[in-house]
């Protein structure tokens, strides 16, 4: 399978491509998501991973997340979307709920929610009328193993092996529905 990985954060660049390498034909987007043309040129792949990173200044962030969005999957040949957004779009909760995936988000206009929801919500409306499957992982605070060890681990923190596994199963798994039935 040909993987295309656009604006990976650089916490997860290297151990993503090495959990993916060994079974697939990983691409590397080096150009700007922004641009159409850039999108064009590397629309020959069967999974599009998808993060948010790269870009400085919030017009920019926000320009990112949304054209940006929406040229990767507007162009792109893949069958399979996997947008890494972030948990920051349910801050305005309480930190005495349990918010699973039945919940809403409930940004503000804090470009680190704002941005990262309308990417999701970018994603969900292009896969209505194109033949993409979209898959949103929201993703909390990153941290190294070495970072868990020294502890004390903090609510929002998520191993970066976790979040690898998470990837990697959503962007190969066959069936998302037998994926989420074990």
């Amino acid at each position: 399978m040909r993987i295309l990985l656009a604006g990976i954060p650089g916490i997860l660049e290297r151990p993503l491509a090495q959990a993916l390498a060994g079974h697939h034909q990983l691409l590397t987007f080096t150009g700007d998501t922004r641009s159409l043309a850039d999108c064009e040129a590397a629309t020959d792949c069967d999974v599009v991973i998808h993060g948010l990173a790269g870009v400085d200044g919030e017009s920019d962030r926000l320009d990112a997340a949304t054209r940006g969005t929406w040229n990767l999957l507007t162009t792109t040949r893949a069958r399979r979307y996997v947008l890494l957004s972030s948990m920051d779009i349910y801050t305005q909760y309480d930190a005495g709920w349990h918010v699973d995936e039945s919940w809403s988000p409930r940004p503000t206009t804090d470009i680190d929610q704002l941005a990262p929801y309308l990417a999701e919500v970018a994603s969900r409306e292009i896969s209505r009328n194109r033949p993409i499957e979209c898959r949103v992982l929201r993703l909390d605070e990153i941290v190294l193993a070495e970072t868990f060890a020294d502890g004390p681990v903090q609510p929002r923190w998520l191993h970066i092996d976790d979040a690898v596994a998470a990837i990697v199963r959503a962007a190969t798994v066959d069936r998302l529905s037998d994926e989420l039935a074990r």
